[in-house]
């Protein structure tokens, strides 16, 4: 079988342990969904590293970091390149930062479908699609006029 890399989920949790976004890449029903946020609200919660985090989860391997209040945290499969999925998290990050200027918790909240499309122009079905931030702010642009 042709393996193709690509993210399980993305989530991202604030530092109490809410969910303000996630999406899977992978089919899982609302009840496994649940159990993986909470498997990995209590992954992030015992950590106090502020940078880059790596942890096995499941048959793949958990990648997370802090930005301000919010963890942002992507599995992965075991044998993909941590670093260029960290860098497209980062330039997620950079991008809401650059639109909401800078980002809060509150603007993920209650701006959660903007935020949601910036996703896809960074992962779309699971895979890294725009890695330059120009072109993703430019898309974004055309989406708000």
């Amino acid at each position: 079988s042709v393996h193709q890399k690509m993210i399980r989920f993305f989530i991202a949790i604030n530092t109490r342990g809410q969910t303000r976004l996630s999406k899977f890449y992978v089919p899982q029903t609302e009840e496994q969904k649940l159990q993986v946020k909470k498997q990995v609200e209590e992954i992030v919660s015992r950590t106090d590293e502020t940078g880059a985090n790596i942890t096995p989860y499941g048959t793949g391997k958990l990648l997370f970091r802090r930005y301000q209040q919010l963890y942002f945290c992507v599995c992965i499969d075991e044998t993909d390149n941590e670093l260029a999925y960290f860098e497209a998290v980062h330039l997620y990050v950079t991008v809401l930062n650059a639109y909401f200027n800078p980002v809060s918790e509150q603007d993920i909240m209650f701006n959660f479908h903007k935020c949601y499309i910036i996703l896809d122009e960074v992962f779309l079905a699971g895979e890294v699609m725009e890695t330059s931030r120009p072109v993703i702010m430019q898309q974004i642009a055309r989406m708000d006029s």
